[in-house]
């Protein structure tokens, strides 16, 4: 089975999200749409919103395609799916 769930899920995100280089100090959002497949691998991203500095879009998408094996949705009847998500990813200074 997979490792992820959606609150795994964030904070993988936390712990693996870089700030593209000469951009350290901009806060950013991208939006990313993805397909968590029926054996738990991500693709078919699809970028919903982005700044216009291409670089955040990159940084999101070269994590996303490291991330580990999600689990995988299943119906109430115990069939596993695919399922779309959509996830906000914020670049943020605290």
């Amino acid at each position: 089975d997979g490792k992820y769930d959606d609150y795994g899920f964030m904070k993988w995100i936390g712990e693996n999200l870089k700030y593209p280089k000469g951009y350290e100090t901009v806060e950013a959002k991208v939006v990313i749409g993805f397909v968590i497949r029926k054996d738990g691998t991500m693709g078919d991203f699809k970028v919903l919103s982005a700044p216009k500095e291409r670089a955040f879009t990159d940084a999101v998408l070269t994590m996303l395609k490291k991330c580990p094996r999600w689990k995988p949705a299943r119906l109430a009847n115990g069939k596993v799916v695919s399922l779309r998500y959509a996830v906000p990813i914020l670049f943020k200074r605290y």
